[in-house]
C-alpha cells in the first residue's frame, strides 16, 4: 500500500508524479493514469507478502510452494469477469440491432408480388444470417460465464483454505475463453451495427460506444494472442499431468478421450441437431489439434522453444479449446438447465426456443471453421450441405422469437442509451429527437459564414 495524494490537499505527494494518459477510443468513463517515484519509501509493513517476500536487503523471494497461478490470481479472476461481460455487451449489441431491424421496413416479398407492404429488414436470410448467430453466441457466452462465476467462487474458496488443486484449470479456462468471448463480442458488436445501416454509424445509436468499450477487452489483463500462448502452456501442464497420473480435473474429463480416434460415420441432418454429435465433433477436432500440437513442439529441444517456435499454431488451439468449452456447456444448458445458475430457462416453451440458438451457434462456429473439423476426421465434405441446410431452417424457425429473445436480455431503455434499440420500437422518433440535441440545429450565429468565408 502506498500513499499517493495529501489527505487534505489532494496534492502527490513528495517524489511522487501523477497523470492521465490521455483519451481513448471507449471505455472513458475510467481514467487511466500513470505514477512514477523518485526516492519514495515503501516500509516492508505495507506489502502484501503472503506468497512472496522482499527482504530487508531488497530482494525478491517467491515461497517455494507456491504455484506461480497463486501469484496473478487477482488478474485470473479478472479475465474470468471479462467472460460474462463480453456476453451481456454482445447481447447489448443484438438488442439493438435485431429491435431495429424489425423496425425497419425495406423492400417487398418476392414470395407475394402483389403485396404492398414492404418487409421487415429482419425477415431478409442475409439480416438473420447476420445478426442470428450473433444472438446465440451471445446466449452461449453469458451461460458460459454463469458456469465460469460458479467455477470462480469455488477456486476463491478453496483458495483460502491452502488448496490449489483447480487452479490449472482455471488458468486454462481464463485464458482460453477470455481470448475467444471477447473476440467474438468485439467483432459481433461491429457486425451489429453494420447490419444498422448507416443509423448504426450514429453515436446516438448506442452501437459505436459499446464497440469502443468492448475493443478494449482483447488486450487489458493480456493481449489475446499472448494468451493464446498461455492457455496452450496451461494445457500442455494438465495433459502431462494426465499422461503421468492417469487423473484429469472434471472440467477437463475430455482430456481422457486424447487417444481415441475420430468417428469416421457421416451423421444425417437430423442427427446434426443432437447435441451429443456436435458436442463430438468439437471435441475430436480439439483433440487432433492438441495431439498434432504436442507431436510437433516435441520435436524441439525443449517446450519453451517448442511454444516459442510453434506460437502460431497457439492461437487455433485456444479457440479449438474454448469453442469446446462453449458449444459443451450450451448444450448441457438446454439439456439439464438445472446444473446453470439460468432462471429464463426453467419453462420448458423457452427452453424449446433458446435450444435452437444452441444448434445455431454449434453450427455456425462449425461453418465458420469447416476446414479445420475436416482435417481432424469428425466432419466430412458431404456433411457440410447438410449442416448448411439446417443453419437455413434454425433461421427461420428463430425469427418469430428473435424480438422476445433479446428483450429477455431485461435491458432497460437507460442501460441501452440507443435511439434504435428502444423497447416501443418509436426508433425514427427517437432519432429525430436526438437530433435536436445537437447544439448546430439551435445556433442562430452563422459560424461558418464569419470565420471562413467574409
Amino acid at each position: 500500500m502506498v500513499q499517493l495524494r495529501d489527505l487534505e490537499t489532494h496534492d502527490a505527494m513528495p517524489g511522487v508524479t501523477l497523470g492521465d494518459v490521455g483519451p481513448k477510443i471507449g471505455f472513458n468513463n475510467v481514467d487511466n493514469g500513470y505514477c512514477s517515484f523518485n526516492r519514495v519509501r515503501i516500509p516492508r509493513l505495507n506489502m502484501g507478502m503472503r506468497f512472496a517476500t522482499v527482504t530487508r536487503e531488497g530482494k525478491y523471494v517467491k515461497n517455494s510452494d507456491v504455484p506461480q497461478e497463486v501469484l496473478y490470481f487477482t488478474m485470473l479472476q479478472t479475465r474470468m469477469v471479462f467472460i460474462r461481460s463480453a456476453g451481456v455487451n454482445l447481447a447489448k449489441a443484438c438488442t439493438i440491432s435485431i429491435r431495429y431491424s424489425a423496425v425497419r421496413q425495406q423492400g417487398y416479398d418476392a414470395n407475394y408480388p402483389k403485396s404492398k407492404e414492404e418487409l421487415s429488414v429482419l425477415d431478409y436470410q442475409t439480416q438473420q444470417y447476420r445478426l442470428f448467430p450473433l444472438l446465440a453466441a451471445a446466449y452461449a457466452i453469458v451461460l458460459t460465464g454463469n458456469r465460469v462465476d460458479d467455477f470462480s467462487a469455488a477456486l476463491s474458496e478453496q483458495m483460502k483454505s491452502g488448496e490449489v488443486s483447480l487452479l490449472s484449470v482455471g488458468h486454462v479456462m481464463s485464458c482460453g475463453l477470455k481470448v475467444l468471448t471477447t473476440d467474438l463480442a468485439t467483432a459481433g458488436i461491429e457486425t451489429a451495427r453494420r447490419a444498422c445501416g448507416g443509423h448504426g454509424y450514429l453515436l446516438s445509436s448506442g452501437l459505436p460506444i459499446l464497440l469502443g468499450d468492448a475493443a478494449q477487452t482483447v488486450t487489458t489483463e493480456g493481449d489475446n494472442l499472448v494468451l493464446s500462448i498461455q492457455t496452450a502452456r496451461a494445457l500442455l501442464k494438465i495433459l502431462a499431468s494426465y499422461k503421468k497420473t492417469g487423473k484429469v480435473p472434471e472440467p477437463m474429463a475430455f482430456l481422457g478421450n486424447i487417444d481415441k480416434l475420430p468417428n469416421a460415420t457421416p451423421r444425417t441432418q437430423k442427427q446434426w441437431l443432437e447435441p451429443q454429435n456436435y458436442v463430438a465433433a468439437f471435441e475430436q477436432r480439439f483433440l487432433y489439434q492438441l495431439r498434432s500440437y504436442v507431436q510437433k513442439i516435441s520435436t524441439e529441444s525443449s517446450a519453451t522453444v517448442g511454444l516459442q517456435n510453434n506460437s502460431m499454431d497457439t492461437l487455433k488451439l485456444t479457440n479449438s479449446y474454448a469453442n469446446l468449452v462453449l458449444v459443451k456447456t450450451f448444450a448441457e444448458a438446454v439439456q439439464a438447465p438445472s446444473t446453470l445458475t439460468s432462471e429464463f430457462l426453467s419453462s420448458p416453451a423457452i427452453l424449446n426456443v433458446v435450444r435452437l440458438l444452441c444448434h445455431l451457434f454449434a453450427l455456425t462456429q462449425l461453418e465458420a471453421t469447416a476446414g479445420e473439423f475436416m482435417e481432424s476426421g469428425c466432419v466430412f465434405p458431404s456433411e457440410m450441405p447438410i449442416i448448411r441446410a439446417n443453419i437455413e431452417e434454425l433461421l427461420k424457425l428463430i425469427r418469430p422469437h428473435a424480438v422476445t429473445l433479446v428483450d429477455g436480455f431485461n435491458f432497460s431503455d437507460h442501460t441501452l442509451n440507443s435511439t434504435l434499440g428502444r423497447y416501443d420500437g418509436n426508433v425514427y422518433e427517437a432519432l429525430y429527437e436526438s437530433a435536436q440535441h445537437d447544439p448546430l440545429n439551435h445556433s442562430s450565429d452563422k459560424v461558418a459564414l464569419h470565420e471562413l468565408l467574409r
